[in-house]
């Protein structure tokens, strides 16, 4: 890896950068009549200072029956302000046009440079893959005012995300074979309105102890997304060309991948809140290579999405070493799984009274064991798990203590029908030398903490008048109290 790296960077230093190179549609406007020029190639040239050189050669205007040979319109140290999926440029400069270059012609056929210096005013917008831009040059000497417009008048920059979420993951470059760790790196995720994302991988860059090749930003956009139980699937593949990166110190032109044009990428991943695993394969096709890029736990796996999630809004109550506060109402959320277990979900649990509040995070538990009974289910549970942080508005994940506790162990007995539920759940936080109680729902009327009664398989159900009204206990009874095993069973 090592010597291949080495080889690479040294084929990648000998490479020419060249400028970005726009083909769009061209009208020019001499005092208000309007030609159109049909497409023409524009060149932006990105400069360290994180300004840009813009390039419209051998600007010719031409209507049908005649042309004029202007030259080459070269402004340099163009302003360049970053917005949401790309850029806008701005410049006003006086500037002696250049003669062009276009085969079969000499410099003295260009009027431009005969003309000196000139004011130009050059406006424009500018993605990936797409440039929007109007010139105005003033031909004072001429008694004309030029107006060039470049492209697409009404380009629009995409829509910006609702959210943007940025995961600190390990990642490891595999090359035809052979594997590296890069280490920790940030990967960005955009979450869009229409249920997609954008996902990027910023500065990207194949090193080992010796050596180091930059690639540049790979920024995958409209991802599909598909919702998981606690997280999202992505998925998507795409031929892109890879973004400059902007890592300081570096130039564009220092980014190998840019030069390779449109590259086959397939990206598969799993995200939830705070976990990212991916992985991206890159066919360098140019180069002879396979990148393939692994990122976060490739064994991060999203549970099976529930069949039903039920929402539950009860009475909350928390005692702490015998101190009992009342929380108030709060929603609990149980996710009904195809194997008959279920996920017990208290989301943003804030321990609190009339004078403060500690935020201890969301508490999830999943595989919880589900009874039937007579009354319900019955659903119970000992695990040891690490308090989530926390997603109420205005908070931060460092806002919540749970996370920072490590695993606590956790005890979860409950009852639930349709519409209630009652849970007691005992939290041992060991490392603050407290045992936190809370209470959900009527707890004093459930019989929590009673055995509940199985219910029968195949017994005949009788009424309370002894007549039978069913050979065995189903969903099609009415509520009420019945017999079943010489016992009394409540519906």
């Amino acid at each position: 890896m090592k010597k291949f790296l080495l080889s690479l960077s040294l084929c990648f230093m000998a490479m020419v950068a060249v400028a970005q190179t726009y083909t769009e549609d061209l009208s020019v406007s001499i005092n208000g009549n309007k030609t159109e020029q049909g497409k023409k190639d524009i060149q932006v040239e990105r400069n360290a200072d994180g300004t840009c050189t813009f390039i419209l050669p051998n600007f010719i205007m031409a209507d049908e029956t005649s042309e004029v040979p202007v030259g080459t319109i070269r402004l340099e140290n163009v302003t360049v302000k970053s917005l949401y999926g790309g850029d806008s440029i701005a410049t006003k400069q006086n500037i002696t046009i250049l003669p062009g270059d276009k085969e079969g012609t000499q410099p003295s056929d260009w009027m431009g440079p005969m003309l000196g210096e000139v004011p130009i005013d050059l406006k424009g917008l500018m993605t990936k893959d797409q440039l929007s831009a109007k010139i105005d040059i003033d031909f004072a000497a001429l008694g004309m005012m030029i107006k060039v417009a470049i492209g697409d008048s009404v380009l629009a920059l995409p829509e910006a995300p609702q959210e943007v979420k940025k995961y600190t993951e390990n990642l490891s470059v595999t090359i035809n074979d052979t594997k590296t760790d890069q280490g920790k790196k940030e990967i960005q995720v955009e979450m869009m309105a229409d249920g997609t994302c954008n996902f990027i991988l910023p500065n990207f860059i194949m090193a080992d102890a010796t050596s180091e090749v930059p690639v540049g930003t790979i920024r995958l956009n409209n991802v599909t997304m598909t919702q998981a139980a606690t997280g999202d699937s992505i998925a998507t593949k795409q031929n892109i060309t890879i973004l400059p990166g902007d890592k300081e110190g570096t130039q564009p032109s220092d980014w190998m991948g840019p030069m390779l044009g449109e590259v086959p990428i397939d990206l598969k991943g799993l995200m939830t809140k705070d976990q990212l695993s991916a992985k991206i394969d890159i066919d360098f096709a140019a180069l002879g290579m396979m990148i393939k890029v692994a990122i976060g736990d490739s064994v991060l796996a999203l549970p099976e999405a529930p069949q039903e999630v039920k929402k539950y809004t009860e009475n909350l109550s928390v005692t702490i070493n015998d101190t009992k506060t009342d929380q108030g109402k709060k929603e609990i959320q149980v996710e009904m799984m195809a194997d008959g277990t279920c996920n017990f979900i208290l989301p943003n649990f804030i321990m609190a009274d009339a004078t403060s509040e500690v935020p201890v995070g969301t508490i999830r538990l999943n595989n919880v064991t589900m009874t039937q009974a007579a009354t319900g289910d019955s659903i119970a549970t000992k695990q040891n798990i690490t308090i989530l942080p926390g997603d109420k508005e205005g908070t931060q994940p460092s806002d919540w203590m749970g996370p920072m506790l490590g695993e606590v162990p956790i005890d979860l007995k409950g009852v639930m029908t349709a519409d209630k539920l009652s849970a007691k759940i005992d939290i041992n936080f060991v490392a603050l030398g407290m045992v936190i109680k809370v209470a959900i729902g009527e707890t004093t009327e459930t019989g929590i903490d009673q055995a509940v009664t199985p219910l029968p398989a195949s017994s005949a159900v009788y009424n309370l008048n002894g007549v039978r009204v069913a050979n065995n206990w189903n969903n099609n009874l009415p509520k009420g109290v019945y017999v079943v095993n010489g016992k009394k069973v409540i519906k």
